[in-house]
């Protein structure tokens, strides 16, 4: 049977003992603390939960952002007129839409989203239902997770009939069943918000058709192509516990950078020259990747990998075991990882675009959560299940590690381990290759698509990317282009 993943009391951290950060004080057994976004801290860590980073973006970091997630191409879409009808959808039809920006920080979060729009700009459009759907859809996306929205779907009565908030994530969708034909006015919020743009869509759905027989639901694992690259360390060592992103910038001194791998990885990896990169797991299958795995009965998983568990689940809602691989509790990030989950590696382009390797990554573990969806373009996305904050990856009890339908997690540049070595190479062409489930431990629905690849050149400490994709390389006959994250 299977067992109940219900969050455990304990933070893991409190477990750690002799396995402490170097430089950071032991663990003392002590209840979860829970950061705003729902991060579980040990109460030393706790200062690193600051709440206002999102106070401490900048312009510049807005354009970079939206730069690094959404490509050029769509900074440069206008933006849809307020007011303006968006879309008129009949069964199945779907529309996208350039949303607005919010520049200096706007915090609305402890109000009413009808107090807060009465304190600041909110943005309205309109979505006309040209007949009955099974379901309406609307989501929305930016790229900065640290600035969070509220979308709202409001009828032709003024009553609002669904809202969601991003909290700690790109992404969020509202799901109206049944909705009435009419129009729809689609609202959105900024709660707590600084140098963000955003961008919408929605979809009118038809019913989904029943499968004919049963059918296994697996997911389909996909890795991110890896961007946001540079040779420039983080600054806070200890970002693998707790990681905002706006309040970890490079370590750079006056201009001068000549640190590229963190302390951590230089002593337990011997990492010399580290090229930094963001990347992740998606989940572009029918069913979820849902794993679960128990500290407490493997020793805690401090010294020895414990087993994990896939539940595969079925069409008519069965599921079923098997086994799928490791966890290890990661003594840097202090919480459990599935082992296995992405391999780096990065090969030199010779003539006859022939790939010479030339350098590895050390990083091999992770704890997904649903943090942005698999594919802006498609609507497979289930509500989120595996949101940050829910996840269990501190707990010692029965845990899990999953994603949703749809949906994908970004590991980004400043974590520990997020690289390939890079020392002895010069200037020129390179590939960088993500591969996911590389020893195919998940069963999934297709094997043959866990590889990513970004094509770039490097000329001293600068990376220009050419080209990013699924595939192995630019020159893979089956790749898929990729113009955003």
């Amino acid at each position: 049977m299977r067992r109940h993943l219900a969050l455990a009391s304990l933070a893991v951290t409190a477990l750690a003992g002799a396995h402490a950060l170097a430089g950071a004080p032991s663990v003392v057994p002590h209840p979860a603390l829970v950061a705003p976004d729902g991060h579980g801290l040990s109460p030393q860590f706790a200062s690193l939960a600051d709440t206002t980073r999102v106070a401490r973006r900048t312009a510049a970091d807005g354009r970079a952002d939206a730069l690094a997630f959404w490509g050029a191409s769509a900074m440069k879409a206008p933006a849809a007129q307020e007011g303006s009808v968006v879309g008129r959808l009949g069964v199945g039809m779907a529309t996208f839409w350039q949303g607005g920006y919010v520049a200096q920080q706007v915090v609305t979060s402890q109000l009413p989203t009808s107090a807060a729009c009465e304190v600041t700009h909110c943005w309205s459009y309109r979505l006309v239902l040209t007949g009955a759907a099974y379901r309406l859809r609307v989501g929305i996306d930016t790229p900065s997770r640290e600035s969070s929205f509220t979308v709202e779907l409001i009828d032709a009565s003024g009553t609002t009939v669904g809202s969601a908030t991003n909290d700690n994530r790109f992404n969020t969708e509202l799901f109206l069943a049944k909705p009435a034909k009419g129009t729809y006015t689609v609202r959105v919020v900024p709660r707590n918000a600084a140098y963000a743009a955003f961008r919408l869509r929605a979809k009118a759905e038809a019913k989904p058709v029943p499968y004919a027989k049963k059918t296994a639901l697996l997911p389909n694992l996909q890795a991110t192509p890896p961007y946001e690259f540079g040779f420039v360390a983080p600054a806070n060592p200890l970002n693998g516990l707790y990681p905002p992103d706006t309040v970890n910038p490079p370590l750079d001194v006056l201009g001068e950078h000549p640190v590229s791998c963190a302390a951590d990885e230089s002593v337990e990896s011997g990492a010399k020259r580290c090229l930094r990169l963001t990347t992740g797991p998606r989940n572009a299958g029918a069913g979820p990747m849902d794993l679960a795995y128990f500290p407490a009965e493997h020793g805690l998983g401090l010294v020895a990998e414990g087993p994990v568990t896939q539940y595969v689940h079925w069409s008519d809602g069965s599921v079923t075991e098997r086994a799928a691989g490791t966890f290890l509790f990661h003594k840097t990030h202090a919480h459990y990882h599935y082992q296995d989950i992405l391999d780096y590696s990065i090969y030199s382009v010779g003539s006859g675009h022939r790939l010479t390797p030339a350098g590895r990554g050390t990083k091999s573990g992770f704890s997904p959560a649903d943090q942005l969806f698999a594919d802006w373009s498609t609507f497979s996305q289930e509500d989120g299940q595996y949101v940050e904050g829910v996840s269990s990856s501190r707990s010692v009890g029965a845990s899990t590690f999953g994603l949703s339908v749809g949906w994908g997690d970004v590991y980004r540049w400043q974590r520990p381990g997020q690289y390939v070595e890079f020392a002895g190479n010069g200037d020129g062409l390179y590939v960088v290759r993500t591969v996911v489930d590389i020893k195919n431990h998940v069963l999934e629905s297709n094997e043959k698509d866990n590889a990513a690849y970004a094509y770039v050149q490097i000329t001293g400490d600068s990376v220009r990317i050419i080209e990013r994709g699924q595939g192995t390389s630019p020159w893979d006959p089956n790749k898929k282009v990729f113009t955003d994250r």
